[in-house]
């Protein structure tokens, strides 16, 4: 077991093996993270002596010419039922996953119980980034929700998802050649607000 939490009660990684070693892929990049490794026999279970162990994970290595949102400062962000927008980790503290797939880098928000729009608005340096790009879609781990997706750019819509579910995903791509401000807006589907976690995968600007 892997966790956030030196008491371990917040498991981000979990794997179980028959052999003196295992590998456990798809740890949250910069982060501080305890360890325990349980025994499981006929005569029950038994914890390894001293304690949780303690490491720490290596941030993503830069990608020329491409920076995350989820790196930058924003000019405003709001996010429905009481939450705030979260950078690289999902409501749990978990990693981002759309449709099965694991983001370790994006933004997390969360839809309002009415037409109100939950937004991320980045204001641009003129002439630096010529698209966004982006995954969108209910975060697997929400428990249901329906989310539609918007991305504004000097405050026109350009692009639009359909009203997406659990396991479903939007691939976005919008061009932002000499735009001043990009928005990422996220509107309820239609059917109150209830587990809509909303999830930009790899949120980037190119």
């Amino acid at each position: 077991t892997v966790s956030d939490r030196p008491d371990l009660q917040h498991a981000v990684a979990r794997a179980s093996t028959t052999s003196t070693s295992a590998t456990i892929g798809s740890l949250p990049p910069a982060r501080r993270l305890w360890w325990r490794v349980e025994a499981i026999s006929w005569g029950g279970k038994r914890a390894n002596a001293g304690g949780p162990g303690e490491l720490a994970t290596s941030p993503l290595a830069a990608l020329p010419g491409i920076v995350f949102l989820s790196d930058m400062q924003w000019a405003k962000a709001a996010a429905g039922a009481g939450n705030p927008v979260r950078r690289d980790v999902n409501y749990y503290g978990k990693t981002i996953s759309i449709a099965g797939k694991a983001y370790p880098k994006g933004l997390w928000t969360h839809a309002f119980n009415d037409a109100t729009p939950a937004d991320v608005v980045i204001d641009l340096p003129e002439k630096k980034y010529a698209a966004f790009r982006a995954d969108a879609g209910v975060d697997d781990r929400s428990g249901g929700g329906s989310l539609q997706f918007q991305v504004l750019v000097d405050g026109v819509v350009k692009a639009q998802s359909p009203v997406l579910r659990p396991r479903e995903v939007q691939r976005i791509r919008v061009d932002v050649t000499g735009a001043k401000q990009l928005t990422l807006r996220v509107l309820d589907g239609g059917d109150g607000f209830s587990s809509d976690h909303a999830a930009w995968g790899l949120a980037r600007l190119v």
